[in-house]
């Protein structure tokens, strides 16, 4: 006499996802992914590369809005663009200056946060702009 095996079925296991076939997602080019948040100027390790030593001492070091200037500046650099050619180099010599400025007396942040909000606005700008550019030749293939 043989014994008979009785398999599970679907009905048996009701708290078991239905199986989905996978699906292709786009996070963007292959260089947005893995070349960090300092582009070619390194991942923002080593200070001396880590520009917005003012939006450091403004929003402060860890906050988002740091960190999407920081890459904007760094991209529109390397892209070179005309104003960044001039805002950059000049950011560099007197940048942590101005910030070691803003620690010791923080009235003097006021002056500086419509600039950085403004360059905050600029960099969701220009990111937006970019992920519709990338989205739609994505969908163009």
């Amino acid at each position: 006499m043989e014994k008979a095996v009785k398999l599970p079925s679907r009905e048996s296991q009701p708290g078991k996802k239905e199986y989905e076939s996978p699906r292709l997602v786009c996070y963007g080019s292959v260089v947005q992914l893995t070349r960090g948040g300092g582009g070619t100027l390194g991942d923002g390790v080593n200070t001396h590369t880590r520009l917005c030593w003012i939006a450091d001492a403004i929003y402060g070091a860890d906050a988002p809005r740091t960190q999407l200037v920081r890459a904007w500046l760094n991209d529109c650099y390397e892209q070179r663009v005309p104003w960044s050619l001039v805002v950059v180099p000049l950011y560099r010599r007197f940048g942590q200056r101005t910030a070691r400025l803003l620690h010791s007396i923080p009235v003097f942040k006021n002056l500086f946060r419509p600039l950085f909000d403004l360059g905050v606005r600029r960099a969701h700008r220009d990111l937006a702009a970019t992920l519709l550019a990338v989205d739609a030749s994505t969908n163009a293939v």
